[in-house]
């Protein structure tokens, strides 16, 4: 399936096809379906399973409960942020981190526009990723491309511009599976 080579998720496919302007009954998968396809075909000694997010060839079991943060005293904390910067109701406001390589062999600076959750390259402050979660999750895109240990010294900044491409045209369920490119450039055309 084309778009799973896109490195879009089985969800993001179902939530992309269920658009309107697709208007096709005829693709309409629910991401169950896909799911069970990949596993399928994992299953028949294919690698479909490869193009998702967990790589594995089979379901996993869940885990019940999650780890507890451990907050930093006196800490400024991100509900201080303004109400309209929290609803994400206007383009322009960004958040920052930086995806690290190996040690020594430097990184990549990300900045995502959080409305729009349009992504860019640029440094930020370290060891505060509870205060930029629209950011955490786009470097976790990011690190599918560019695994812990990455030597961005042997990355092109052609390479890193076609994930970002891949990145921005990939739907987003935040964003009723509409891209960031389609919510940036929109916001943006109708700003102008």
């Amino acid at each position: 399936m084309a778009l799973l080579q896109r490195d879009w998720s089985p969800d993001a496919i179902q939530g992309w096809l269920q658009l309107p302007r697709k208007n096709r009954p005829d693709m309409q998968l629910s991401a169950e379906m896909i799911y069970q396809w990949v596993y399928q075909d994992a299953a028949a000694g294919g690698r479909l399973y490869c193009r998702l997010h967990s790589q594995h060839k089979q379901r996993k079991k869940q885990r019940q409960g999650g780890l507890k943060r451990v907050l930093i005293p006196n800490r400024i904390g991100i509900e201080q942020r303004p109400e309209s910067i929290m609803l994400r109701k206007r383009l322009g406001h960004w958040e920052g981190d930086t995806v690290e390589g190996a040690k020594g062999t430097g990184g990549v600076a990300t900045h995502v526009e959080r409305k729009s959750r349009y992504l860019v390259v640029y440094i930020s402050a370290p060891y505060s990723p509870w205060q930029r979660g629209t950011n955490e999750q786009t470097n976790g895109l990011l690190r599918r491309y560019f695994p812990k240990g990455c030597n961005f010294r042997k990355v092109s900044e052609q390479h890193l511009q076609q994930v970002v491409t891949l990145i921005n045209q990939r739907p987003r369920k935040s964003l009723n599976y509409r891209t960031p490119e389609e919510v940036f450039f929109k916001a943006v055309g109708g700003a102008l």
